[in-house]
């Protein structure tokens, strides 16, 4: 578990952990930024492990790598520090999958917070649907770049995978999608458990947008995304924005629907943008997506 000023959500997150219903051998591990609130004096009501890193070290495949070095089960389960179960099922929902030899990792989904504004929370709903999706790389040409799409927000991952692959600490974000894309690439099955259920959303603009995306289509060419996979995230660009403008302008009005529109419009940008800057570095041009802007926060 990642956390860094999380004191409004400990009780939440940490204790909507050892609500679990089930003989679960807990060990939570608690990867903590430097926090200056409340945060870990809250957390250590339960009986949890916290190891804390300076805040300008935080980076998000590096930290998620140590988490599980501290960590000893043969089963890591990530929850982000700003998200907490739904329910008392979620684990239960979130490790099951497992019991398939042939799954190697499990996410859950992902539910908009009340204060959620209408793009974001289109946005998280469009992201995680109500049907579960069992990836193999024989669905390459059937999900195309979602293939890859992965979140360590709220998922299981089995030790051995993470010991053989790891999260790519070489690019700033959006390591889950790259961890994802060795895992399955290697023949391995990635399973979306909508049932293993999180609060967590972000009310996030178009200008954190513009620079996630310049990330993503960093690490979509730094890993060999297929060009196939690109015009893929294209097309469902397209369809992400009629579906999404029409329920936002019919739920929420114009002045979002026009601002959802810029959301679209920035990701678009973003995602050519941070391809390019790859194809540039390889040009002899020595310019990362991760150097374009430098983050310190952690929201996913």
């Amino acid at each position: 578990m990642v956390m860094r000023n999380e004191a409004n959500n400990v009780e939440k997150c940490i204790g909507g952990i050892y609500k679990q219903k089930g003989d679960w051998e807990r060990e939570v591990v608690i990867v903590d930024s430097s926090s200056d609130d409340d945060t870990i004096k809250l957390a250590k009501q339960w009986p949890v492990k916290v190891h804390t890193i300076p805040r300008k070290e935080f980076h998000h495949g590096r930290t998620r790598n140590l988490g599980a070095s501290l960590a000893t089960g043969d089963v890591l389960v990530y929850l982000g520090g700003d998200a907490w179960p739904a329910s008392d099922r979620w684990l239960e929902e979130l490790v099951s999958p497992l019991s398939d030899e042939n799954v190697a990792c499990v996410y859950g989904r992902q539910s908009p917070k009340k204060d959620c504004d209408p793009i974001n929370k289109f946005r998280t709903e469009f992201n995680y649907g109500p049907e579960r999706i069992d990836k193999h790389i024989s669905l390459q040409h059937k999900l195309a770049h979602r293939l890859y799409f992965f979140s360590t927000v709220n998922c299981a991952i089995r030790r051995e995978i993470w010991e053989k692959f790891k999260f790519p600490e070489d690019i700033h974000i959006f390591e889950d999608a790259a961890f994802a894309r060795k895992v399955i690439g290697a023949g391995h099955k990635i399973v979306y458990s909508p049932g293993a259920e999180v609060i967590h959303s972000h009310n996030i603009g178009a200008k954190e947008i513009l620079s996630r995306y310049i990330d993503a289509g960093y690490m979509q060419a730094k890993y060999s995304f297929s060009e196939k996979q690109s015009k893929s995230y294209q097309s469902e660009g397209s369809r992400y924005f009629k579906q999404g403008f029409k329920q936002i302008y019919e739920e929420a009005g114009l002045p979002w629907g026009a601002r959802f529109f810029w959301h679209t419009a920035a990701g678009f940008i973003g995602l050519t943008w941070g391809q390019l800057l790859f194809k540039m570095g390889q040009s002899g041009i020595h310019y990362s997506a991760s150097h374009y802007k430098k983050r310190s926060d952690q929201s996913r």
